[in-house]
């Protein structure tokens, strides 16, 4: 059955009514826990007492990070390896996140001779996994900031993450984060600026008592509060929930296509959107994904403004992604031939059978608004 589209919406009206004479909902619950792991990897063939502490502090560091979110988590533990028989391991694929850590040596020969201090990467069409981000090890010895400060650096990476666990895309990550990175470049090792107060937080090892300056949590998104575009008194409506759920299914089994779903949202809300952003990230070419480079400081201007912002596929940093832990010739990626992105289709899939969280669906829908799949009124 197919909706002719000039009978979709009186009909979408005639069903927004009706319902409101019976409002029955219930609430449903997930585990939205995030499962995340350290792997250190070492140029030592033994892990060493220090490097092991510095282990347990980016641990501790990473559990309060999220803490700031206030994100339900739990790490996997953390694995400390060889250089030479990393390839010769099999890593857990249990965890949503890798966290990879590259002792100074390795780290400095994989990105800072490239200028880049690290990566953040997604592969597939889910985005609740297959997440891997690479950083360097915090400098021994050293108070000095050579580059970005490496716990800045580390959290920087974290939060892109948790934007994209949350369906926002590389424009979306550009609005809400990359938008400051000028900004986060001036305020990585300042203590006390109050101008840098708002996007810079502070936190206390646990583990050895030290303050690390780290990036502010994105205030719409802590505790999974990113609705922008669909107020709290729509949120708060079962009537609306319920004709979406209603609407969400008809599209999953086909009697609506993607374009009058979209529709539907337009007409339930009302979009305004600036579709004139720019993507100003640094990026890795991956077939089934997408990822973010981020480069040293002494190095944030190696680009021309007309150089592309691909990297390209010569380019030695692509070693990097030899160390990816899971295989992700395995990994679906996105279909090409619908309008909107398998991630939302997932989700949608398991919030009309009540098994996903309200909030986190809406954040899904509140993604296609910010990232342009559905245009302004």
């Amino acid at each position: 059955m197919i909706f002719h589209k000039n009978l979709f919406f009186p009909f979408l009206l005639i069903l927004f009514f009706s319902i409101t004479v019976n409002q029955v909902y219930a609430e449903p619950s997930l585990d939205n826990d995030i499962s995340w792991q350290i792997i250190f990897v070492s140029d030592n063939s033994d892990c060493k007492v220090y490097e092991k502490n510095r282990i347990n502090e980016i641990v501790d560091l990473t559990k309060q990070y999220f803490d700031l979110y206030k994100l339900d988590s739990h790490m996997i533990e953390p694995v400390c390896i060889f250089s030479l028989q990393y390839f010769e391991n099999t890593i857990s694929n249990e965890s949503d996140l890798k966290i990879l850590v590259f002792d100074e040596r390795i780290g400095n020969n994989m990105f800072v001779k490239f200028g880049y201090e690290g990566l953040y990467a997604h592969f597939g069409s889910d985005r609740t996994q297959n997440h891997v981000i690479m950083v360097i090890e915090p400098p021994k010895f050293s108070s000095a900031y050579e580059f970005t400060e490496p716990s800045f650096n580390l959290t920087h990476q974290i939060s892109h993450f948790i934007l994209s666990y949350h369906g926002h895309n590389l424009e979306s990550i550009e609005r809400l984060l990359h938008s400051h990175e000028l900004d986060y470049d001036d305020c990585s090792n300042k203590i006390g600026s109050v101008a840098c107060s708002e996007i810079k937080s502070i936190i206390r090892s646990a583990i050895s008592g030290k303050t690390f300056s780290v990036v502010a949590p994105i205030e719409e998104i802590v505790n999974q509060d990113s609705m922008k575009f669909y107020p709290d008194d729509l949120y708060s409506s079962q009537v609306v929930k319920e004709l979406q759920r209603i609407i969400t299914i008809w599209w999953l089994d086909g009697m609506i296509n993607d374009e009058s779903y979209l529709n539907s949202i337009k007409a339930i809300v009302d979009v305004t959107v600036d579709g004139n952003l720019s993507i100003s990230t640094t990026q890795l070419s991956i077939s089934n994904g997408f990822s973010i480079l981020d480069k040293t400081l002494k190095n944030k201007n190696i680009n021309s403004p007309n150089e592309s912002l691909i990297v390209p596929l010569e380019n030695k940093i692509y070693d990097a992604l030899n160390y990816v832990p899971f295989d992700t010739s395995l990994i679906v990626s996105d279909s090409s031939d619908s309008i909107i992105p398998d991630w939302f289709k997932n989700r949608a899939k398991i919030w009309a059978d009540q098994k996903l969280d309200d909030r986190i669906f809406f954040d899904g829908l509140n993604a296609l608004i910010q990232n342009g799949y559905i245009q302004g009124n």
